[in-house]
């Protein structure tokens, strides 16, 4: 395992592509991105009956854990117990 994240997000992926690609330690920190409303509702058209009002009742907590929670710890240096990366 050379890299892990909880979400995808595509510029620290790329960039920790570059960074094994070149020999080099990624330290690109990957801040959660939500995804623009276009792909939101037309992944939920798609994902079948319920899976909006599921999506819509998980989203404050969504929001607190990655979008508030999260990028705060990874702006200010705090991680929660155990690595968001992994080298080998």
């Amino acid at each position: 395992m050379v890299y892990r994240a909880e979400w995808n997000n595509p510029s620290a992926t790329r960039n920790a592509l570059d960074a094994l690609l070149a020999g080099r330690t990624d330290t690109a920190k990957a801040y959660f991105c939500p995804a623009i409303p276009t792909t939101v509702f037309r992944t939920l058209s798609k994902a079948g009956k319920g899976s909006a009002a599921d999506f819509f009742k998980g989203f404050p907590f969504l929001t607190w854990t990655n979008i508030i929670k999260r990028n705060f710890r990874l702006l200010f240096g705090r991680s929660k117990s155990g690595s968001a990366r992994a080298t080998r």
